[in-house]
């Protein structure tokens, strides 16, 4: 602003300086038409040279008009043969104009080279403007701030360097142009690596330095952390117990960790730089079948393959694999590792041992349960049938007590053949191929609703509002899990109006359904996840509900063996909740009595 300020001010001394001279010349002596017209046209075209058109065509007008009011006074005066005054107006206006118009060309070249001139000085990186013999002529801000006042290329220029930029400020003025990396010192005397452009500019050179000391920082950061990776690595890669062995595409052995010498029975100092052949011929005779060093040798592409091999630590089983090495960089070479799976296959054989043993032992005791089943359940229907004869035939000669004696041997056999029953079909979910299909819950509790009709007499029973989902399992099994979960809900409750609610709701993975009723409930210890044990009872404490303690149980086993959870949530006298989780399907399965009954058709 200072100095657009004092420029101002300069112009406007200008203008009063021709003016005061014109003013002189006119009153020095007797002046001509002539020479009066040129005295005011020398005001004027500085005026307007040093204003602009605007007022270069003011001042036109006011000389001109000036100069017309003294013509009228001299009438005859004529300039040029130019008698009118109008005209001579319209002739002081142009010359005003046409010196404005040269004051917006001049301003507009020196704000270019202000501008120009401005961005060099304080350019980011150091600049200098040097003769043919190196001499700085001028530099800008930054160069002065980093270099101080140094008066030659060669005061800043690291001593190492001098003779190349010697050779480059020659090879600069000959081809016009020259680009290097050289080393500068700075006015603490610090070396800085810069990169150097000198471009020639008539007879002189344009220098221009960009400093790379940041640029360094961070190579030199990021070569000593891969340096550090590249240890931590190798060491890592060293300490496997997998054998590592890389080649290149001359099939020579680049790399080998400790724990190949060990596998292959040979010294590992001994494998990097050998050709893969020279190699597995000395280890082949440790390798329990010698010809597959031949397979090893000949693969080209990713394989994978088991061998076995005799070393230290006796006759042990490798999963060989092989891996091209394919990238950007490099084409050719592979990778190979030996990785021991002795134990694997010692485990794997001993789980198909003890899965054999395990398929016999199932096959034994589903026989000793079907022959168990058969002769328990056989002498349990003789009780109940001739502890009943005797009631009816002989009921005349029984007392009270007698008859109470034969009645509860009647209802224990009976309540010990459904708890066989029971037990056989606990043990028979998850154990049979049973199929599964896609069923819809609505379907399934219009079936069990139509089972339990009888004892669902009386009972409010509240569906969901919205359709249920469907769900992938069995479908007896299904209705078997909500029948039970109803019937308790009916059996255990005390109330005048009994009432059982089912609802369901969405997760994420899963459907949440429930069973709520208004019975008994639960007392608070047996909440937990001991009323799903076997032989376990909602209410143990009273003895008028009948029950084999096998029903959650089963509840349970179904739930678990689709993958969901079973739980229950009571308050004891106000009734309970039965919470169960199933999961979403992953995929349509097909209906399989739909597709029996379409091949049927």
């Amino acid at each position: 602003m200072k100095h657009s300020f004092d420029h101002y001010w300069a112009r406007i001394g200008l203008v009063c300086l021709s003016y005061v001279l014109a003013l002189g010349l006119l009153f020095s002596q007797q002046a001509s038409q002539e020479f009066v017209f040129i005295i005011l046209v020398l005001p004027l075209a500085v005026t307007a040279f040093a204003f602009g058109p605007l007022v270069g065509v003011g001042f036109g007008l006011m000389t001109g008009t000036t100069f017309s009011v003294m013509m009228l006074l001299n009438p005859n005066w004529s300039v040029m043969g130019f008698t009118q005054p109008l005209l001579n107006i319209l002739i002081y206006l142009a010359i005003g104009a046409g010196f404005g118009l040269l004051h917006i060309n001049r301003k507009k070249s020196g704000d270019e080279d202000e501008e120009k001139h401005d961005a060099w000085e304080h350019a980011l990186d150091i600049q200098l403007k040097l003769d043919p013999k190196g001499q700085v002529i001028e530099s800008n801000l930054r160069a002065r701030n980093v270099l101080g006042s140094a008066t030659h290329f060669f005061d800043f220029v690291h001593p190492e360097e001098k003779d190349t930029a010697k050779e480059q400020l020659e090879y600069a003025f000959a081809r016009d142009e020259s680009r290097w990396t050289l080393r500068v010192v700075d006015i603490n005397q610090l070396s800085i690596p810069v990169e150097a452009q000198l471009i020639r500019d008539n007879e002189q050179l344009m220098l221009e330095l960009h400093d790379l000391s940041e640029l360094y920082k961070i190579e030199r950061r990021l070569s000593e952390a891969e340096a550090r990776y590249r240890v931590v690595i190798e060491d890592a890669i060293a300490s496997l117990d997998t054998g590592i062995l890389v080649m290149d595409r001359n099939q020579e052995v680049i790399y080998a960790n400790d724990a190949l010498g060990h596998i292959l029975g040979v010294n590992q100092e001994r494998l990097v730089g050998r050709d893969l052949n020279r190699m597995l011929d000395e280890a082949k005779p440790n390798f329990l079948s010698p010809d597959i060093t031949e397979k090893i040798a000949e693969t080209a592409e990713a394989s994978q393959m088991t061998i076995g091999i005799q070393n230290g630590k006796g006759p042990r089983i490798f999963d060989f694999n092989s891996i091209p090495i394919s990238t950007e960089r490099y084409q050719g070479g592979r990778i190979d590792y030996y990785h021991d799976i002795t134990e694997i296959k010692k485990l794997e054989k001993d789980l198909r041992q003890k899965t054999t043993r395990l398929e016999a032992a199932n096959e034994r005791l589903e026989a000793f349960t079907h022959v168990v089943s058969h002769d328990l359940k056989e002498p349990l229907r003789s009780l109940e049938m001739f502890s009943g004869y005797i009631i009816e035939d002989y009921e005349h000669l029984l007392d009270e007590e007698g008859k109470d004696y034969l009645s509860s041997i009647g209802r224990a056999a009976k309540r010990m053949k459904g708890l066989i029953e029971d037990l056989l079909e606990l043990a028979s979910i998850g154990r049979l191929n049973e199929p599964k299909e896609q069923v819809n819950i609505n379907q399934v509790l219009d079936d069990v609703m139509h089972d339990l009709e009888a004892s669902l007499e009386g009972v409010k029973v509240n569906l969901p509002p919205t359709s249920l989902p469907d769900v992938v399992v069995n479908r007896t099994r299904i209705e078997q899990l909500f029948a039970n979960l109803i019937s308790n809900g009916v059996k255990y409750n005390d109330k005048t109006e009994k009432q059982i609610d089912i609802s369901w709701e969405p997760t994420t993975k899963e459907f949440r359904f429930c069973v709520r009723d208004n019975g008994i409930g639960i007392e608070k210890e047996y909440v937990g996840s001991r009323i799903f044990e076997l032989f376990e009872r909602l209410n143990p404490h009273q003895d008028n509900y009948e029950s084999t303690g096998a029903g959650l149980a089963i509840c349970k086993r179904i739930v678990e063996e689709y993958g969901g959870k079973i739980w229950a949530e009571s308050k004891f006298g106000e009734g309970s909740a039965f919470y169960f989780t199933l999961p979403k399907p992953k995929t349509k399965v097909v209906n399989q009595h739909e597709t029996a009954k379409n091949l049927a058709g």
